[in-house]
């Protein structure tokens, strides 16, 4: 477990505060909230709040909750991270995704090709009012392209990945 201050004064006080501690005892002193502030530059009310801090007893996470309880803080920690395999098999298919999907372009003709980059495989797709101005066709011609497009695409991956149907799920 680390405790730290939340401001720079308060880092340098939980590191100094210790130390300065033990310093005033082996000098003979009693460290008292007073001296400590005066020697260290910051308030007494300071001094206190990080003295009790200090102070706290610390608690482990693998300690039941209750003396007769099974169930342990750590329980209560959630904690969401995936393993090493899945990870490495998200960026295999994605590798592979990537792949089949540049094979697929090459089967679409130049308007297809552009919108498919400019509407489905874009960060920030544009409007379909923006690519039909530019093609001399309405919006809706251009959601047709598209949604044909994406029907392509579909039977692409379903043919050449048998398997498509699982991780178009996931």
């Amino acid at each position: 477990m680390v405790k730290i201050g939340t401001t720079q004064g308060q880092r340098k006080l939980f590191f100094r505060l210790k130390k300065e501690k033990q310093k005033l005892l082996e000098e003979g002193f009693n460290p008292e909230p007073k001296l400590l502030s005066q020697r260290l530059g910051v308030s007494e009310k300071e001094i206190i709040s990080m003295d009790q801090r200090l102070d706290n007893w610390d608690l482990s996470l693998d300690e039941p909750i209750k003396e007769d309880s099974n169930t342990k803080r750590v329980d209560f920690i959630q904690v969401e991270t995936s393993s090493t395999e899945d990870t490495v098999a998200q960026k295999e298919i994605e590798t592979i995704l990537h792949e089949k999907i540049d094979v697929f372009k090459k089967s679409l003709n130049n308007r297809e090709l552009n919108i498919f980059d400019r509407r489905i495989f874009s960060d920030s797709p544009e409007t379909l009012q923006e690519i039909g101005e530019e093609f001399n066709v309405s919006r809706e011609r251009i959601r047709q392209i598209e949604s044909n497009i994406i029907k392509k695409m579909r039977v692409y991956f379903k043919e050449d990945m048998p398997d498509f149907d699982v991780i178009s799920q996931g």
